[in-house]
């Protein structure tokens, strides 16, 4: 986080009489130099005597005044944020509710959470500062497993924000299971070959059966929500029948 401290010297009587309040959106100058006090609200005042002399301050007895200010301005707000897993491609989706002096985003994404590439480039809409606007981007080029995807927002002076890590798990290998977390759920979709019945098991890495349910599987695409209330949890899930049986980790 950036801070500037801007230092004024001025008389005690000059600092009595004045009130922050009456700054509001004014620069203010004093011994030449300029303080942008726009936000009264946000500013720390830290008020000392000093004995200064030779600064063309009043000399003894002045008052020091630090006016320490965070010098950051969001470029953007985020208001939603959503990665979809569909059946052969990731979609972001977001939506922002103000943009001052933004410049683009850049759409990340990471195989361990850790190390981010970029993907691509997405730039602001038209229009009203504060108007809500929407955004999407697909992957069409998903990695076998766990992709973490976020979303770095950068402004026209090169400020920096960065959007929550959301991610989704996508199985290339096979598409006869493919697990994913929505919103507070798993959802489970499974091919399957025949109709037959078949069970649908979560388990923990350590081995703990979360959930076990029995399910008619029709032939072709199945699609099921689990619900369970979990997080940082690493999961096992199983979908097992007659004929075959498939597991597949999930980061939840």
């Amino acid at each position: 986080m950036k801070k500037f401290i801007y230092t004024i010297f001025i008389t005690v009587a000059v600092f009595v009489n004045a009130k922050a309040q009456q700054f509001k959106g004014l620069p203010v100058s004093k011994n030449r130099l300029t303080l942008d006090i726009t936000k009264p609200g946000g500013v720390q005042l830290i008020v000392g005597s000093a004995s200064l002399q030779g600064l063309g301050a009043g000399g003894a007895g002045a008052q020091l005044v630090t006016y320490l200010k965070d010098a950051i301005t969001l470029p953007v707000t985020l208001s939603k944020y959503d990665v979809k897993k569909n059946y052969d491609n990731v979609e972001l989706s977001w939506v922002t509710v103000s943009e001052r002096n933004f410049s683009h985003f850049e759409v990340l994404r990471s195989t361990d959470g850790k190390t981010f590439n970029n993907l691509s480039n997405v730039y602001p809409k038209s229009g009203s500062n504060n108007e809500a606007k929407s955004y999407s981007f697909t992957d069409f080029n998903p990695i076998a497993g766990v992709n973490y995807y976020k979303l770095k927002m950068i402004d026209l002076d090169g400020s920096v924000k960065e959007s929550k890590i959301l991610f989704v798990n996508y199985n290339l290998n096979s598409h006869n299971l493919v697990v994913y977390k929505e919103n507070e759920t798993l959802r489970v979709k499974y091919n399957s070959l025949i109709q037959e019945s078949g069970e649908i098991e979560v388990f923990s890495i350590a081995g703990v059966k979360m959930y076990s349910q029995n399910k008619q599987f029709i032939a072709g695409d199945n699609s099921f929500i689990i619900p369970l209330s979990l997080s940082n949890s690493v999961l096992i899930v199983t979908v097992s029948s007659l004929t075959k049986k498939e597991s597949v980790k999930i980061v939840y």
